[in-house]
């Protein structure tokens, strides 16, 4: 049962590391951890607890996601992350020197 409870935590976190780190690896590899603590729930309790377990925690896994999309956009740290809506700068013209 700890090593289930385990498993979830730790998808968990990387499912929350995510948002710092895009590109899917962590969410994928949060989504295995997901899926190995199914089956040992499956192998301990049955299937019935193994689909609720999966289908529970990828409902929390999506709703953590928007919460985090949400209330990082608007935090001082999140503002960090993202780019202004508008960028200024120069623009320069750069001619290759041919000889």
């Amino acid at each position: 049962m700890s090593l289930i409870i385990g498993l979830i935590i730790t998808a968990f976190v990387l499912f929350f590391f995510e948002i710092f780190l895009p590109g899917g690896v962590l969410a994928v590899m949060g989504g295995i951890l997901l899926l190995g603590a199914s089956v040992l729930t499956y192998s301990e309790y049955g299937i019935v607890w193994a689909v609720l377990l999966l289908c529970f925690g990828l409902i929390g896994a999506l709703i953590m996601f928007f919460l985090e999309i949400r209330f990082i956009a608007h935090s001082r740290f999140g503002k960090q992350l993202v780019l202004p809506l508008h960028l200024q700068g120069a623009q320069v013209s750069y001619v290759p020197n041919m000889s």
